[in-house]
This record gives C-alpha cells, sequence and structure tokens, in this order.
C-alpha cells in the first residue's frame, strides 16, 4: 500500500465502543483501523474488549495494531464521562497527534472539554437527523474536517448546516476482498455448508429487521416455496462470508419508509455483496444507487415482494447474465477497499495542514 508520506502522521481513533458485539458499526471501525495501521502511527481508543484483544483480531480476520481500552465510570450521562477519562488521554498525547472520531456525542464532549482535541479533530459522519441539530451543528463547526460516507449526507451538511464543502470528503463505507478471495469456490463451499445442490440459494445476511426487509423476506419464502431462503444473520464472521459466496443469489430489500437507510446510508452489506461475485436484488432507493448502477446489479421497487420475485426469476431465466453482472461488480469493488478508503481520508487529512 502507497504511504503517501503520512507514516509519520500520530492518528487517535477514539471511540465508545465495546466488544465483542454483533453491531455492525463494530465492523467497520476495526476494518478502519487495520487499513489506518498500515499506514499511519495509529492507536485505536475503546471502552473495553471484555474478552480479549485477540479476540477482536480473530473475530473480524484483521491483522493486529495497537488498541486502548478506557474504562468510565458508569453514570449518566455516559457519553460524558466516558470523555472526560478520554480527555486525559487526549491531553497526554503529543501536540501533533489527529483526533479521529464517529461517535456524535462523544465528539461533542470531547470538543467541550478539550480544546486539544477541538483543535485538531476529524468527524466521520453516519447519521443526520439522529439528535438534535444543535449537536451536529458543534460538531461540524468545530471539526477541521469531515468525512461523509455518502453524497446526501455531505450535501445536507452544507445545505443544512451551512459548512463548506471544501471541508468534507465523501467515501462510502468499504469491504475486504481479501477476505473473500482467501475463501473456495461455490461449490465446495455449498458441500462444507449442507446446502442443497438441486436448489436455488437466496440468501439474505445481516440485520433481520423490518426496515432491512424480513417482511418482503418472510413473504418470497412463502411464494417461492421451491427456492431455498436462508436468513444470515447473529452468525460467525467467517461462517457469514462462507454463505454469501456459496449462495445463489443475494437479497438486500431494504425498506424504502426509513429515511436513514433509503437516503444515508452506505451499506457494507451491499459492498460484500459485490466482492462474493454472486448475482444481487437490492431495493432501488439513493444510498444503493450510489454504489451499483443499472446493468451492475437488479433493482426492485423497495417494499415490493412481488417486484423482488420478477427480479429474482430474471435471474433464474438467464442465469448467464447474472453471472455476467456479478463479475462485473466484483471487479468494481476493489474501488472500495478499506485501504483506499483509508488512504483517501488521510490523504484529506494531510491536505488541512
Amino acid at each position: 500500500m502507497a504511504d503517501y508520506g503520512l507514516n509519520s502522521m500520530k492518528l487517535y481513533y477514539l471511540t465508545p465502543l465495546s466488544f465483542p458485539s454483533n453491531y455492525a458499526n463494530r465492523l467497520q471501525v476495526v476494518k478502519m483501523s487495520e487499513a489506518f495501521s498500515e499506514i499511519s502511527d495509529f492507536f485505536l481508543y475503546i471502552r473495553e474488549a471484555s474478552e480479549g484483544k485477540e479476540k477482536i483480531f480473530s473475530d473480524y480476520n484483521i491483522k493486529p495494531f495497537n488498541i486502548k481500552e478506557v474504562s468510565s465510570k458508569n453514570l449518566w450521562p455516559r457519553s460524558f464521562w466516558y470523555a472526560l477519562f478520554l480527555k486525559k488521554e487526549v491531553e497526554r498525547s503529543d501536540d501533533d497527534t489527529i483526533f479521529y472520531c464517529r461517535d456524535l456525542l462523544l465528539s461533542a464532549w470531547l470538543a467541550y472539554l478539550s480544546p486539544k482535541f477541538r483543535k485538531n479533530f476529524f468527524f466521520e459522519n453516519h447519521s443526520l437527523g439522529k439528535f438534535p441539530d444543535f449537536l451536529y451543528q458543534t460538531v461540524f463547526k468545530n471539526a477541521k474536517g469531515i468525512i461523509s460516507t455518502n453524497i446526501k449526507k455531505a450535501d445536507d451538511i452544507v445545505e443544512k448546516y451551512g459548512i463548506s464543502k471544501n471541508k468534507i470528503a465523501v467515501f462510502g463505507n468499504g469491504v475486504d476482498l481479501r477476505e473473500f478471495d482467501s475463501l473456495p469456490d461455490k461449490e465446495s463451499l455449498k458441500k462444507e455448508l449442507g446446502l442443497s445442490t438441486s436448489k436455488t440459494i437466496v440468501l439474505y445476511a445481516g440485520t433481520y429487521t423490518k426496515e432491512y426487509g424480513k417482511e418482503i423476506i418472510e413473504e418470497l419464502k412463502n411464494r417461492m416455496s421451491e427456492m431455498e431462503f436462508i436468513v444470515c444473520t447473529n452468525k460467525p464472521r467467517n461462517i457469514a462470508l462462507k454463505y454469501m459466496k456459496a449462495s445463489d443469489i443475494l437479497l438486500a430489500p431494504y425498506s424504502a419508509k426509513n429515511e436513514r437507510i433509503r437516503l444515508y446510508s452506505s451499506p457494507v452489506k451491499i459492498k460484500e455483496y459485490l466482492a462474493s461475485g454472486t448475482p444481487m436484488v437490492v431495493s432501488d432507493i439513493p444510498a444503493a444507487r450510489e454504489i451499483i448502477g443499472e446493468g451492475e446489479g437488479y433493482f426492485a421497487e423497495p417494499d415490493n415482494a412481488g417486484d423482488f420475485m420478477a427480479e429474482i426469476r430474471k435471474i433464474l431465466d438467464n442465469p448467464e447474465e447474472g453471472k455476467r453482472r456479478a463479475e462485473k461488480v466484483k471487479e468494481k469493488a476493489g474501488d472500495y477497499s478499506w485501504q483506499k478508503r483509508a488512504e483517501t481520508i488521510l490523504k484529506f487529512i494531510k491536505d488541512k495542514f
């Protein structure tokens, strides 16, 4: 990986996260931390690793990097007390240390408590509308730079909060291609996982709730009983990756009724679907269109099981076209690696100095 003269950069990624956890934000943080650590003088700060740091590395298939646990009083508001304890780490750091944070409450408290943090922090934004506007305004105004995970969020930050476009970099979430490249072929994985070789395997991977398409999937199960539908949720990461690559069709039936998902998300799931080399049917929402275009995946009307059925049938009726699209987006997945994301962000940080 190119370093662009960044290896001397001291970067502290400050989070309130505890491990282990099934939340997707942990995956995003540790994959970015691994990539950051390869091209900077890096530390990840977390609240707790109750089963040890080595389990973090093994659970997420990442190389070891510097992790420091910072515990705090379990009092309300928890974000304040944690920020107060983290402030000590900030004050002990070298003057040229850069602070990186994606937690809005933690960033707001640290900006209030620590002039040193306020002078030198970058904020990665993953939400809008989740907290009161004044908190977003405080963090956006004080941050030296903002990283937005999609274009719509960046545009709204400019329009709603009056932040200069020059202060914002846009780069969606990434994918670890190495995890898929190291897996056996599809047929070998089907045998290993005990999957049917006579039925079409249709897989959904991830959080299984209404906003992520649970109702659509349950309807598809009832109306397309000739296929084998698998919901892969809360499984160890290595197992989930195998199921993705072993399947024949992948689903991402996001609901358009959830504004956060429809407009502001940057789904890691879709990036991993790309890297698996498997045809996918995805809800036609703006957030998905930022990642894949026409002729790359199959788009279905959100919240419409009949339209998802029709798109699945297209893949079955023309498997060669499904294979062509899957191979096309697999090549595209290289543009979304965590390593490229880290390089882009650190160059953006460097340019601000």
